[in-house]
């Protein structure tokens, strides 16, 4: 979540600092150092970076051989099943103890950079020195832009380990994107450590989410459907996604040159390509080249079993949230062109321990803070965060 610079940060950064004239009152309550780094981590945000020096220190993430599970290692891992991932650590933190702090894992979205994505590493290290121990995983799935439900078993796992680095202490969790799904997976699972997730950009229901990718159509809330103009990355996304879910080799190289040709040219004429597909890639462009959105399950339904295996993993619709022990809070920009806000909204509604937060300047994940509105929303995101930095770092 973080920005691009922009001539009105900071006429809307000074318009808070003058709203924040109820100083006074935050000094008596004892809530003026929470409302100070709320608006610092605001402005880090705004600006698009943080001018605190942040250290940054490799991590490990192994794959037991036998049981398929992850891990964090210090140690080296054998080869191929090791993933380096990154621990961000706050200023106050020394060499040798992170005792009393705050831990939050931040999940990238599916982006071929993985951990190192620029806009990721900003904002890590913008968490960082807002005072949380920040550890980023590198799944390669994400990394290759394949989402799974495995990745749910892997950010449970990273959330273990990075509370028992914490001496047991709870922790949050960033996800962006097609990751908040899992995330929200990972804290329903039994004695999660997972206190609280921050989702930006998600989803809830996937057969929403794939009827608005594919045909640009969203139920507004009488269940009608409302069509508008998805960003058409989206779509390749759930074809590179599920390429390896495709038994056919020939359907799986005819889909990816498809993508690859229509994201460089969404005019590209690819009947050379479709001609070579067979059941099991025909049944894929079926879906991408529908326009009706009723049509949707059907065509989902006659997908290859893994790929339909796959959507009901990632399905949060499917799930029942009133266990989830996390609180969410959901960021989402009102206008995304990628996951509609819808899902943001659906899924607030279904889990009990959430707060909503729609901004009209955020894209997807990148932000471009030009309004007072927005500034004052995006503020109480902070407060919200930073007050959950307190918590997590208290007595357990």
């Amino acid at each position: 979540m973080t920005s691009h610079r922009n001539p009105h940060h900071r006429i809307a950064i000074v318009a808070l600092l003058v709203l924040a004239g109820t100083a006074a009152w935050l000094w008596q309550s004892g809530l003026a150092t929470r409302a100070w780094d709320a608006e610092q981590l605001l402005r880090w945000i705004a600006e698009g970076e943080t001018s605190v020096a942040i250290e940054r220190q490799p991590q490990n993430l192994v794959r037991d051989p036998e049981t398929g599970a992850l891990r964090m290692d210090p140690a080296a891992a054998p080869e191929g099943l090791a993933y380096p991932g990154a621990l961000y650590l706050p200023p106050a933190a020394s060499e040798t103890t992170v005792d009393g702090m705050a831990g939050i894992v931040l999940v990238p979205g599916a982006s071929p950079d993985g951990k190192d994505e620029p806009l990721l590493v900003a904002f890590a290290e913008m968490l960082a020195a807002s005072g949380f121990v920040v550890l980023v995983p590198d799944l390669p799935g994400l990394r290759s832009q394949q989402v799974n439900p495995s990745h749910a078993g892997d950010i449970a796992a990273t959330s273990d380990y990075l509370s028992r680095v914490l001496d047991g202490r709870p922790v949050a969790v960033a996800a962006i994107s097609y990751a908040v799904g899992p995330a929200v997976i990972a804290a329903s699972q039994q004695d999660s450590p997972i206190a609280l997730i921050l989702g930006i950009g998600g989803y809830y229901d996937a057969v929403a989410t794939t009827a608005f990718i594919t045909t640009g159509h969203v139920r507004d809330a009488d269940g009608n459907w409302q069509q508008r103009e998805p960003n058409a990355y989206g779509k390749w996304v759930f074809v590179w996604s599920n390429l390896p879910r495709i038994a056919s080799a020939t359907d799986r190289i005819a889909l990816d040159a498809i993508a690859r040709r229509k994201l460089d040219d969404p005019d590209a004429a690819v009947d050379d390509l479709i001609a070579a597909l067979g059941p099991e890639g025909n049944a894929v462009w079926q879906l991408l080249a529908n326009s009706d959105p009723d049509r949707v399950p059907a065509l989902i339904g006659s997908l290859p079993a893994a790929i339909r295996n796959a959507l009901d993993g990632l399905d949060l619709a499917q799930r029942n949230l009133a266990s989830t022990g996390a609180t969410l809070l959901l960021v989402h920009g009102a206008d995304d062109p990628i996951l509609p806000p819808e899902g943001s909204i659906a899924l607030a509604d279904a889990a009990p321990m959430s707060e909503l937060y729609l901004l009209e300047s955020l894209t997807h994940v990148e932000l471009s803070l030009a309004s007072l509105g927005d500034a004052w929303t995006l503020y109480r995101v902070c407060w919200s965060l930073i007050g959950w930095r307190d918590r997590l770092a208290g007595p357990h």
